[in-house]
């Protein structure tokens, strides 16, 4: 497992007018910098089975009373402002991930 691996757990996902698509969350492991280009997960949780995926860049990153963060890292709670992906609706479960995420999570993938 390298360092730069992301996990990231989506609790809410949400748009808001003039700033865009926003999901809100957990860093579980890794660390999300502005300008990342990063991979939005929509899983089955219950049979750890992918859906779908969708490749994303992180524009902002926002904490609690905490603006224009230029990084989150392992264990921090926050809203990851998003671009590339607008009719997906992210929703609680879903991951933003980057690196070898699948083989981390022990991730089934549809038609394997």
């Amino acid at each position: 497992m390298k360092n730069e691996d992301l996990i990231f757990l989506v609790d809410e996902g949400f748009y808001i007018t003039g700033r865009g698509r926003i999901l809100a969350g957990q860093v579980i492991q890794g660390k999300i910098e502005i300008g990342d280009k990063l991979t939005l997960v929509k899983i089955n949780r219950k049979v750890m089975l992918k859906i779908d995926e969708y490749e994303v860049t992180v524009k902002g990153i926002e904490g609690f009373r905490k603006s224009n963060l230029k990084i989150a890292n392992e264990g921090d709670n926050v809203g990851v402002y998003i671009e590339g992906q607008e009719t997906f609706k992210p929703a609680k479960g879903n991951l933003l991930v980057s690196g070898n995420w699948e083989e981390l999570i022990g991730l089934e993938t549809l038609g394997n």
